[in-house]
């Protein structure tokens, strides 16, 4: 039904995928569309201290640098340098010192009150004139600068001594400190599920919308299109699927969109516009777009038919990037040089009404009590709206509440000027509802008139109400090239964030009434979103990509050893973490802790006997007692599937599955050499092990316990993934392995806040060592840390560490999302632990709601 008619709308909302900023000004959503133009510098960081933790130290006397003062230093900023990098290149401090001093070539003594390096025995300085003469190179000095050297130094006395009985993080108040941070601005495309959810939560469908959609990109594990690019593809099969929901919506009455039965095409489109449309974009439409979803109701396209309308409304709408696209853009805090938002009144105010303005010109009385409405539709006067007034201090706050009054034929915007002596400004008033700005005057002070003035057109400005003071800006107030997200913004991030889907009525109401501003009504409105069945699928989704247990419906196992593994089971596994993790999640008496150290878990009758337990009779998923060798997300039958082999057992990819996606540990890559020196072992060990004379866990100490394998086999993985081998790599419960050999599942966590700390947890197969990593504060650190990356869209450190092509994080975004992560942690466990606690804090961290334009 006329699809050329709206292919073309479709083409013009689209616009090239460029969105308005509501600025004037658009953003290009290719790959470059999350991370725009500013003059931040990638390379840089600001030098003022986020949080002094030394005070300025001189250099020894006896050095060549005397006399040189290194500045206070700041453990933040420290921590990125040590860990990632200082001025665009990496010093490689970890490579050297392990993460927290440790090794594996050189370990630190953090708070010595000298130094000396094995070049100069008999120098003696401060630890940060050693950083500043000595590395990373001793060749080549200077590398890290002072205020680097000071940095990474500060960060070093900070470090605290490494614990195997207790939690090695200690969190005290907010780690960021209450300073605001923040995010890049970006937008998103939405996934696959994302599309589904939206158009099932809009329309009602009840089939896979999504199915032939492009496949998600990755990004550190997680399906995100941050980077994605809109390709002939994409916008293909956007038409077809929209035209799909279009027909199915036509064919069952337009259920839940809106009821034109009787009503002309205008009064069709206005409901449409009011409803549909404001939920399917997340905000209200625009004028451009009001009149070209009018334009679709004309008789001339529906034949007299309105339904011809609405289905050609809904495909536009399902095909506009106002849809397509989950915006993170914002608003600039300071919209003008004299915009007054990062100000308050310092006192007492003065405030009058529009009416007690005594110099009115081309005025009538307006809508409300007091306010005047000024502009002159006639005579082509320049309309006025002056009075003296007594200003006092060293700059004027001025709080006005004002709207336009437009006539419908005609889209101009009502400009609005305002001026006090040698100050000028102009104000776009684009709202039709009253909304109050501020502005900041710096200078004006005495006796003297404040007008605002109207040039003529066929639009008016009305005034309700004028408030003035002496002005004092905002402590910690966000930085002048910051942006801070809509409501509506707000609510779609809320939403996509814990539900996976569109802003339902209930956020769409909040956002209308500017109720999304706060951290209790965020955390209000988190609570409620996490107690629908949408957001129970949707940690479903994030569970199975933070573990990757997703991959036991397709891991590859030997049919003849392992026919059991039906297609069935493998579902029923993928399902109980699922199922487990929600209930974890959303369950008010429980804590974090049982994501680790349950004695329960989810099973249908099918998974039950799998596993030998009793309690589940059915299809249904039930809470079942885990029995004696199960409990804990390491005891599901989909953890120890997806990191096994085909034909045994993986020690190494058992741990480093707990390594990296459950402490969030780096493991140094393999050394050279490493494969020839496997190769070599494995072949010689190949007749024992066909034979059946070797376990599993003999087989690999054999094949590792050689050469340059040792470097991480000794200590990172061997004792960890040793202590797993009581399941099998079809998740089952063993004491004997298949070649009758009595397993021997004892096993040794080394290195617990990483790699390199020395800590050391001992343990008896995988459930104990479930136990055990729920009394690890990095446990939890690695949670939220997962969680964030989820929610941001990003990792926390690189944006893609598998696409250089979107460029870089900066210094100060690796050190606000590190601090963040801390900060939800932190409320978490000050909330005993609570997972729904971390949840809210989530949902109001500044930097979700703060957003800067970043080079990369």
């Amino acid at each position: 039904m006329h699809r050329s008619i709206t292919l073309t709308l479709a083409a013009a909302l689209l616009g090239g995928c460029v969105a308005d900023d509501g600025n004037g000004s658009s953003s290009t959503q290719q790959v470059s569309s999350a991370v725009d133009i500013s003059s931040a510098n990638n390379s840089s960081i600001d030098t003022t201290p986020i949080s002094s933790s030394s005070q300025p130290v001189q250099a020894s006397s006896s050095s060549a640098n005397a006399g040189l003062v290194f500045p206070a230093g700041n453990k933040d900023r420290g921590r990125v340098y040590y860990t990632n990098s200082y001025n665009g290149q990496n010093l490689q401090c970890t490579t050297c010192h392990g993460a927290n001093g440790g090794g594996p070539v050189a370990t630190i003594t953090p708070r010595k009150p000298s130094y000396a390096h094995s070049d100069a025995p008999n120098s003696s300085m401060p630890l940060a004139e050693y950083i500043y003469r000595y590395m990373p190179d001793i060749n080549s000095p200077g590398k890290c600068d002072e205020q680097c050297a000071a940095d990474i130094a500060a960060y070093i006395n900070s470090w605290g001594q490494v614990s195997s009985t207790s939690p090695d993080l200690v969190y005290k108040g907010s780690i960021c400190e209450d300073r605001i941070t923040y995010a890049a601005r970006q937008m998103k495309l939405l996934t696959r599920a994302e599309y589904q959810n939206s158009v099932e939560d809009l329309l009602g469908i009840d089939f896979d919308i999504a199915k032939d959609l492009p496949n998600d990109t990755d990004i550190h594990g997680y399906s995100n299109n941050l980077g994605a690019s809109v390709t002939e593809v994409h916008v293909d099969s956007f038409l077809i699927a929209a035209e799909a929901a279009a027909e199915w919506s036509r064919a069952n009455g337009y259920p839940g969109i809106v009821n034109c039965a009787g009503a002309s095409g205008e009064a069709c489109a206005t409901k449409f516009l009011d409803s549909f449309v404001k939920r399917a974009f997340r905000r209200p439409a625009t004028k451009l777009e009001t009149t070209a979803f009018k334009s679709l109701f004309d008789e001339g396209f529906t034949d007299g038919d309105v339904n011809n309308g609405l289905e050609m409304a809904i495909t536009a709408a399902l095909t506009s990037p106002a849809f397509l696209y989950r915006s993170e853009q914002g608003e600039p805090i300071v919209k003008s040089e004299y915009d007054g938002s990062q100000y308050s009144f310092a006192g007492t105010p003065t405030k009058i009404s529009a009416n007690d303005f005594t110099d009115k010109r081309h005025y009538v009385p307006g809508t409300q009590a007091g306010a005047v409405i000024i502009g002159d539709t006639t005579n082509k006067q320049t309309a006025k709206l002056g009075r003296h007034l007594n200003f006092t201090g060293d700059g004027t706050l001025i709080s006005v509440t004002l709207r336009a009054v437009t006539d419908s034929s005609n889209s101009a915007i009502p400009i609005l000027r305002g001026r006090v002596k040698t100050i000028r400004f102009e104000l776009p008033i684009d709202w039709e509802d009253f909304k109050t700005v501020t502005f900041y005057l710096p200078g004006i002070q005495g006796h003297t008139e404040f007008a605002f003035e109207k040039a003529w057109n066929s639009q008016q400005v009305e005034v309700l109400d004028f408030t003035y003071g002496e002005a004092t800006l905002d402590p910690n107030a966000p930085d002048k090239d910051a942006y801070a997200l809509t409501p509506y913004e707000v609510a779609t991030y809320l939403a996509y964030t814990f539900t996976g889907s569109t802003p339902d009525q209930e956020l769409m109401d909040a956002a209308d009434a500017n109720a999304l501003a706060t951290d209790a009504q965020i955390a209000a409105q988190v609570s409620r979103l996490i107690d629908t069945p949408r957001a129970k699928k949707h940690l479903g989704d994030f569970a199975t990509q933070w573990l990757g247990t997703d991959k036991t419906l397709t891991e590859a196992k030997d049919p003849a050893k392992y026919p059991e593994l039906t297609p069935a089971i493998r579902e029923a596994m993928v399902q109980e973490v699922r199922e487990f993790f929600a209930h974890v999640m959303l369950n008010d008496s429980l804590t974090i802790d049982s994501f680790f150290a349950a004695d329960f878990t989810f099973a249908n009758k099918t998974l039950a006997d799998y596993y030998g337990l009793s309690g589940a009779t059915g299809n249904q998923f039930v809470k079942v007692s885990a029995g004696a060798n199960r409990g804990g997300i390491l005891t599901t039958g989909a953890f120890m599937t997806t990191y096994g082999n085909n034909d045994e057992t993986s020690p190494i990819r058992r741990a480093g599955a707990v390594r990296e996606r459950l402490l969030c540990h780096d493991i140094p890559p393999p050394p050279p050499g490493v494969v020839i020196d496997r190769e070599a072992a494995a072949k010689a060990l190949a007749e024992k092990w066909e034979a059946g004379e070797l376990t599993n866990r003999e087989r690999y100490h054999e094949l590792t316990k050689e050469g340059s394998c040792q470097a991480c086999h000794k200590e990172i993985i061997n004792p960890l993934g040793f202590g797993m081998e009581d399941f099998d790599t079809i998740g089952r419960y063993q004491t004997t392995d298949r070649n009758g050999l009595t397993v021997d599942a004892s096993g040794q966590l080394i290195g617990l806040s990483h790699v390199s700390d020395g800590g050391l947890i001992p343990f008896y197969g995988a459930k104990d060592l479930s136990n055990s990593l729920a009394t690890l504060d990095q446990a939890k650190v690695c949670f939220a840390q997962n969680l964030f990356r989820f929610a941001l869209g990003m990792d926390d450190k690189e944006i893609d560490e598998n696409n250089d092509d979107l460029g870089h994080l900066t210094e100060q975004e690796i050190a606000d999302y590190s601090c963040s992560i801390d900060d939800i942690t932190a409320a978490m466990i000050a909330a005993d632990n609570n997972p729904k606690e971390l949840l809210k804090q989530m949902g109001a961290l500044k930097l979700m709601r703060y957003r800067k334009e970043l080079n990369r």
